[in-house]
C-alpha cells in the first residue's frame, strides 16, 4: 500500500526532548516544556494505510497463530483485515445489543483467548442498551472461521454504569493467562460517586479474573482482595479515572494509561504481583491534589509518566514495540493523544519508563487517534475516529 508523505513524522530521538512528562511536586503543576530540536535523525517515520472506511474503530486484537487483524467498531461490528484486505462481511455484529450514542459508549473491548486456535473463544466489552457495561464470551463458528456463532454468547460480567462517560472497557489477556479489564470511574465531574476510592467498587479500577477455572469466572488466588475482606475480589488496582488502555511490556509488569481530568494525563506501571495499589483519583489528579490546596497522599501510588494538558486532552496508551521493521523503536512504549494527534515514546527499561522522545510533532492530517495497537507481526497500528487505520513504517532510502 502507498505510504502517506503528508504525515511524515520527525526522527526518533534518543536524547530527551522535554516533552512534559517529568513529574512535578504536588500542588505545583507546570506547563509542558517546549520541544528541543532534533539532535540526530536516525530514522524517518511515515504511515501507510491498512484499512479505510471503517465506522469509528476503537480497538484491534489479534490471536496467536492467526495472521488476521480484528477491528472493533464502536457501533458494534468486528471487522477483519485478511491478506491485506478489509473483508466486506463482518466477523461479528453486536449492534442490536449496544448503546453507542455517547463518545465513550459502544463496543470498546476485544480480546482472544490465549488458546483461541484450539477453543475459538472471543471476549468483548460493550455498553448495552441501558448504558451498562457487559463482558461477554462468544465462540468462533466451527463451520465458518470468518464468523462468530451468535448462539454461543455467554455473560461473563455485568457492571452498572451511572453515566455515559468514563466507561473504560478495555480487555487484555495478561501473560498470567487471566483476563484484565479496565473500567472508568462511572463519569460525572470529579467522580461524584467516589468509585475511584472505593476498593469494593468495580468502577475506577483494573479487574483481573480467571475465565478458565469456573463459569462465569473464578478469582485468582493472588488477587489483592481475593477474600473480599478489604475490597471486591475482582479488583486488582483502584483509584483510577478512566484506564482506557492496558499494556503488558513483559511477563512481569502492566502499564496503565489513565485518562485525566483538566490538568494531567498519566501512565502508571506496576509489577503484576504488586496488586492492590491505590492510584489516587479523585484525591489526586496526576501529581496534584484534585481541586484542593492540600490532601492526604499517604499510601497513594505516584504516576510513572505525566503529560500536561497544554498539548493534550486524553492519553491513548499503546504497545511496547516488538516488531522487526523499525529496530530503532525496539523496547519503546508508544502513546498518543486523542485530540492533538501527537505520538510519543518512552523507553521500557525492564522496571519502568524513561520518557522524552516525541515521534511526531502533529498527526493532524491522520485525525483523532482512538488507539495504538499491534498487528500480528508486532508492527504498530494507528486507529482514527474518522475510520482509517494506518501502520507506522520507516522511510529508508
Amino acid at each position: 500500500m502507498p505510504r502517506v508523505p503528508a504525515v511524515l513524522v520527525f526522527a526518533l530521538l534518543f536524547a530527551a526532548c522535554g516533552s512534559g512528562t517529568s513529574a512535578s511536586p504536588a500542588g505545583t503543576a507546570t506547563p509542558e516544556a517546549p520541544l528541543a530540536p532534533p539532535s540526530g535523525i536516525l530514522v524517518r517515520l511515515a504511515v501507510e494505510p491498512v484499512a479505510t472506511g471503517l465506522n469509528s474503530p476503537v480497538a484491534v486484537a489479534t490471536a496467536a497463530g492467526d495472521d488476521r487483524i480484528f477491528i472493533a467498531e464502536k457501533p458494534g461490528s468486528i471487522r477483519v483485515v485478511a491478506g491485506g484486505r478489509l473483508l466486506d462481511r463482518p466477523y461479528f455484529d453486536l449492534g442490536h445489543l449496544i448503546e453507542d450514542a455517547g463518545l465513550e459508549q459502544g463496543l470498546v473491548g476485544l480480546a482472544f483467548h490465549p488458546e483461541f486456535a484450539q477453543n475459538g473463544r472471543v471476549f468483548v466489552s460493550f455498553t448495552n442498551r441501558s448504558g451498562d457495561t457487559r463482558i461477554m464470551e462468544y465462540r468462533q463458528d466451527a463451520a465458518d472461521p470468518d464468523r462468530i456463532d451468535h448462539g454461543t454468547g455467554r455473560l461473563i460480567l455485568a457492571v452498572d454504569q451511572p453515566h455515559e462517560y468514563h466507561n473504560g472497557g478495555t480487555l487484555r489477556f495478561g501473560p498470567d493467562g487471566y483476563l484484565w479489564i479496565g473500567l472508568g470511574d462511572g463519569g460525572g465531574v470529579g467522580d461524584p460517586w467516589r468509585n475511584g476510592q472505593n476498593p469494593y467498587s468495580l468502577l475506577g479500577a483494573v479487574l483481573r479474573i480467571d475465565v478458565d477455572a469456573a463459569r462465569p469466572y473464578a478469582i485468582p488466588a493472588d488477587n489483592p482482595f481475593a477474600d473480599g475482606a478489604a475490597g471486591a475480589p475482582e479488583v486488582w488496582a483502584y483509584g483510577l479515572r478512566n484506564p482506557w488502555m492496558l499494556t503488558f511490556p513483559d511477563d512481569d509488569h502492566v502499564i496503565i494509561a489513565d485518562v485525566g481530568h483538566e490538568l494531567w494525563e498519566e501512565v502508571d506501571v506496576a509489577a503484576i504481583t504488586d496488586g492492590g495499589g491505590n492510584y489516587g483519583w479523585p484525591v489526586m489528579e496526576g501529581p496534584d491534589c484534585f481541586e484542593a490546596t492540600t490532601c492526604d497522599m499517604s499510601g497513594l501510588r505516584q504516576a510513572e509518566l505525566l503529560v500536561a494538558h497544554q498539548r493534550s486532552c486524553a492519553i491513548v496508551g499503546g504497545p511496547v514495540y516488538r516488531g522487526q521493521a523499525i529496530p530503532e523503536l525496539a523496547g519503546r512504549y508508544l502513546y498518543a493523544d486523542f485530540c492533538v494527534g501527537w505520538i510519543r515514546s518512552a523507553q521500557w527499561d525492564g522496571t519502568g519508563l524513561v520518557p522524552g522522545e516525541e515521534l511526531s510533532r502533529d498527526f493532524g492530517e491522520v485525525g483523532q487517534i482512538t488507539a495504538l495497537a499491534e498487528d500480528p507481526d508486532g508492527e504498530v497500528l494507528i486507529l482514527t475516529l474518522a475510520g482509517d487505520i494506518y501502520r507506522l513504517v520507516a522511510e529508508r532510502s
